[in-house]
């Protein structure tokens, strides 16, 4: 018995999409902790005004710490003395807590820049790295010229709609990625 061995010879084809590189400034919201006895006497405010003796009992502060914690969260807005000489919460920090008893958490607004590639047809990101001396050799594959002309306006919003896969995929500088890599896995 003979056996026919069926091989097919082919060639690789490469098609070819137009993309273009942007350079892209944006902002993201991003929450952080706070140091530690700024963070405790804020919790500690948070559940009942008190005064400066009762924080300085509770934290087992000399007067002079008691005073330097104080002034420290006064001078930044963060806690007031009441009619009463108690101290309270500002609008400010209060804003820091959603519930009684949790982590106060402060977000901010934060700037970064991104050199990214965007193909003209779909306006997928490719990522920082897209080099075109690498494609010699295929068939090119036309894009409305509409999206050439338009495409730093397509990118402004698809690059808004993709942040998370782009983020998820690297393609963002590390410091971001690490940022908020962290805040993902931030307790509270």
């Amino acid at each position: 018995m003979t056996t026919l061995e069926n091989t097919t010879i082919y060639h690789e084809i490469d098609f070819l999409l137009p993309a273009q590189r942007f350079n892209i400034n944006f902002s993201y919201v991003t929450q952080k902790g706070l140091p530690f006895v700024r963070e405790f006497v804020l919790r500690l405010i948070h559940l009942a005004p008190m005064s400066m003796s009762q924080v300085a009992t509770f934290f087992g502060f000399t007067r002079k710490e008691v005073q330097e914690a104080i002034n420290d969260l006064v001078e930044r807005g963060e806690l007031t003395l009441s009619e009463n000489g108690r101290l309270t919460l500002t609008e400010k920090s209060n804003g820091y807590f959603t519930e009684l008893g949790e982590v106060p958490r402060l977000s901010l607004l934060r700037d970064s820049t991104a050199r990214l590639s965007f193909d003209l047809a779909t306006f997928s990101c490719l990522g920082k790295e897209n080099s075109s001396e690498k494609w010699k050799a295929g068939l090119s594959i036309k894009v409305d010229d509409e999206n050439a002309s338009c495409s730093e306006t397509q990118v402004e919003k698809h690059f808004q709609r993709q942040f998370h896969e782009i983020l998820q995929k690297e393609f963002l500088p590390k410091s971001l990625t690490r940022a908020i890599a962290l805040i993902r896995h931030a307790p509270g």
